[in-house]
Parts: structure tokens; sequence; C-alpha cells
């Protein structure tokens, strides 16, 4: 709490910062939105390879907002899925031998337009892409899990 803010008016800015964060947050739903940035780092807490896709949504609603898609990439089980997201952008998986060619095709991943999903549970959000909009491949159809 400020110093200078009584207990009223903490609760007041308190109440405030809440119902902000409310209404930034993306709800559950389908969206179209563009690839923002890709990039391949390391999660915050484990230090572990990872491979995050900002999407910015276009529309129908929350448009401008922001949701990160992302692949822990030394996590087998979930090569399957990172291999879906990737040829949705045309990448293959087997055609990409090391971290450091990734690195050097994401910029291919930039300024497309997909239709996503964004689904809470709990705490965790997860975005799923749906299908490619500007005609390129989409190469879900698989029946894998959100």
């Amino acid at each position: 709490m400020n110093e200078t803010m009584t207990p009223e008016q903490a609760w007041e800015d308190a109440k405030k910062h809440a119902a902000d964060d409310r209404e930034n947050t993306v709800q559950d739903g389908t969206y179209t939105a563009t690839t923002n940035r890709a990039e391949v780092g390391e999660s915050k807490n484990s230090k572990r390879p990872m491979l995050t896709i900002e999407f910015k949504i276009t529309g129908p609603s929350a448009q401008g907002r922001l949701v990160w898609l992302r692949h822990l990439l030394d996590r087998m089980d979930g090569w399957p899925f990172l291999a879906r997201d990737l040829a949705k952008f045309d990448i293959d998986l087997d055609g990409v031998p090391s971290l450091g060619t990734l690195q050097m095709v994401l910029g291919r991943m930039l300024d497309q337009d997909f239709r996503i999903t964004v689904k809470t549970s709990g705490e965790y959000t997860n975005i799923r892409i749906l299908e490619r909009l500007d005609g390129g491949s989409v190469a879900d159809r698989e029946g894998l899990p959100f």
C-alpha cells in the first residue's frame, strides 16, 4: 500500500487494478490472429528451451490483445503438437535438425493469419492453432486433444 493512501483509497485502487486485469484478459473462444513474434528462449522458472509464438488478436473481439503459444522443446511427448503447429507455418519438424536451424526459420512464421482458440484451465491459458487463413498449409485434422 502506498504510504500516502488511506485504507479506503488503497482498496479502491486494488479494485481498479483487478478490474483492469480482468478487462485485459482474453476470454475463452475462437479468434482470428496474426503472428506477431516467434522466438526460441528459455522458460522463466526452469530455464528449459522453449519456442514462444506471440499472436495479436484481430477479431472478432479482443482486437489488439496478445496471447502466447509455448512449446517446451525438451519435452518429447509434446513433439506431436509442436510438429502439428510448425506444419501450419509450412515448417517440417523433421527438416529442422537443431535449435539453431529452428531460429533461422522463425522469420517465416511472422505476419501470418490464423484462426485460433483460447481456453483457460485454472491459471493456465492454452492456445491452439485451428487453421491458417491466408491459403497456406493446414496440417491438423488428426484429432489431437486440445
